[in-house]
């Protein structure tokens, strides 16, 4: 199927976003508009408050991106919808439950409106205050998008559950770039030797910033039992908010450990701190579609993973499936592919088959594509 029509390229899509910074809604709309949808249509790009990561590399290839910061500057909100209007959009696409409160304020009736919820809802309750609030604010308006996309179904059943319409809701799972997202030796070895992690050294790795819906805790816990009885283990964890400057890391992992526990803050550099590990370790409490499970599947990477959201759908068979906040069986996990290279290779070879079969990129952009235009 062609995907782009001369008829597509006219209409004007405009995305409105809680942020830029490195999360996995950021990286989704990046991988999106450097992609197909990028091309078959026009977009521009608002963030709510800074232009952060995503948003300097979206201008570097080409697209109109404002940051309006309004947790600085409250009142730029109230320039919201004057901006969106002299954008003259088709459609007007909200991301995160923030950007689609703004969508739904900003958006002139005669536009399509979609929202694109980017959340799971196991730990509601879990939620910080003002997260609960915008929830049951998309929840009470949530007729009046012409549709709301989940990227898991998990995620669209539990919302539609708290009181979501249901009429109006579509999934779209999330599609991985298999060619950035590659296993890369050199990489690898480049990296390892700036953190002084030897070539034969097994690695244990953790993408996610530092919040509580991502359990660090049960993570550490599990990791650092291994450290203490395999000398030659490393820990090698990537976020925002992942460093020795933050107390709850400073308070757990103590000096004997620390030289084999490396944190790196934030990475732009995903491949190749996947290409670093050996075992990638998803602890989180909550999830929709795991993003960096995902790509860490694509750099085939064996996976141990918690059972939220539609991670076990995702990793199916070419991994293995812990329940959340269960540090010995996240321990056991590890441990199993720590003893069996031969299945640690296994099994990080069938992830990247599944990825490349079942979620491309491609894919993904298509349905987006087919989306906007049943619009028309």
């Amino acid at each position: 199927m062609k995907l782009v029509k001369e008829s597509d390229r006219r209409r004007c899509v405009c995305h409105i976003i809680t942020g830029l910074g490195t999360g996995g809604a950021e990286r989704s709309l990046f991988n999106l508009l450097k992609g197909p949808l990028g091309t078959a249509f026009r977009h521009n790009v608002i963030s709510l408050t800074t232009f952060g990561t995503y948003g300097k590399q979206l201008r570097d290839i080409g697209y109109e991106v404002t940051a309006l910061d309004i947790k600085h500057a409250p009142w730029r909100f109230g320039r919201l919808r004057g901006l969106v209007r002299r954008q003259q959009p088709d459609i007007v696409q909200g991301w995160m439950y923030h950007g689609n409160l703004a969508a739904s304020f900003a958006c002139p009736s005669s536009v399509r409106l979609v929202w694109n919820v980017r959340h799971g809802l196991e730990d509601f309750a879990g939620e910080k205050r003002t997260t609960q609030l915008a929830i049951q604010a998309n929840r009470m308006i949530s007729a009046r998008p012409d549709r709301v996309l989940f990227n898991a179904e998990i995620a669209r059943r539990q919302h539609i559950k708290l009181g979501f319409t249901e009429e109006n809701t579509q999934v779209i799972p999330n599609g991985f770039d298999t060619e950035l997202f590659r296993f890369d030796p050199y990489q690898r070895a480049q990296l390892r030797q700036q953190l002084g992690i030897s070539a034969t050294a097994p690695v244990i790795g953790h993408l996610g910033r530092f919040h509580p819906v991502k359990d660090h805790d049960t993570f550490l816990k599990a990791s650092l039992r291994v450290l203490a009885d395999r000398s030659d283990v490393h820990l090698v964890l990537a976020g925002y908010g992942v460093s020795y400057e933050t107390p709850f890391f400073n308070e757990r992992i103590l000096g004997a450990l620390r030289p084999r526990v490396h944190l790196l803050e934030d990475r732009r550099d995903v491949s190749a701190v996947l290409s670093a590990m050996d075992i990638f370790a998803q602890s989180s409490r909550v999830e929709g579609f795991p993003n960096v499970l995902g790509e860490a599947m694509s750099t085939e990477r064996a996976c141990v993973a918690t059972d939220v959201g539609d991670s076990a759908f995702v990793l199916a068979d070419a991994g293995l499936i812990v329940p959340p906040e269960d540090s010995a069986a996240l321990e056991a996990g590890m441990r199993k592919f720590l003893s069996d290279p031969e299945l640690r290779i296994k099994s990080g070879t069938q992830a990247r088959k599944r990825v490349k079969t079942d979620f491309p990129l491609d894919g993904t952009a298509q349905a987006y594509i087919n989306l906007y235009r049943s619009f028309f």
